[in-house]
């Protein structure tokens, strides 16, 4: 399982090169290393619906990536870096929306844990816009449940969404 990432999108444009380095080449040196392996048989890369274009309602499985920030841009890439191994290994692309749930390095970048820490420290939420921007969401706990079950499991190699609900930052809220 490949989770290794530079992940805090709101600060992908600061340093988009860092982005880069991590997710894309750091990818791509893995792939270089299972190009040359003859017993690994499958990678579980977990990469993220910012792919997708935002804006543009939910995405589906044939919704064509469009990544509107330097970490989609990155995660994009090192998807791409491992569909080159083609029928080499089982390479399963998790795309999940974003992650939510409890961690010991918390992500407050993600709207639903910034809204509970915002409510229990200042007893409000505040949204930025107008609150009618769609987001895809999955709890952690799912996350982790999703990929053991796919570990040696045999799903066919290619790119799939991993989320639990679409909502509104309203609907959050």
């Amino acid at each position: 399982v490949h989770a290794a990432a530079r992940v805090t999108t709101p600060f992908s444009s600061a340093d988009p090169h860092l982005f880069e380095q991590v997710n894309h080449r750091g990818t791509a040196e893995l792939s270089y290393i299972l190009e040359r392996s003859t017993h690994i048989r499958q990678l579980i890369y977990l990469s993220s619906t910012s792919v997708y274009a935002s804006g543009g309602g939910a995405a589906g499985h044939t919704t064509e990536p469009a990544p509107g920030s330097w970490y989609g841009i990155s995660k994009l890439r090192g998807e791409r870096m491992l569909d080159r191994l083609g029928e080499q290994l089982q390479g399963n692309i998790i795309r999940c929306g974003n992650v939510y749930g409890y961690s010991r390095s918390m992500r407050f970048d993600a709207v639903i844990n910034r809204f509970v820490f915002e409510a229990h420290f200042t007893g409000r939420i505040s949204i930025h816009g107008d609150g009618d921007q769609g987001r895809a969401f999955i709890h952690i706990d799912h996350v982790a449940e999703s990929l053991a079950a796919l570990i040696g499991d045999a799903l066919p190699s290619g790119a799939y969404n991993l989320i639990a609900r679409n909502a509104t930052i309203s609907e959050i809220a």
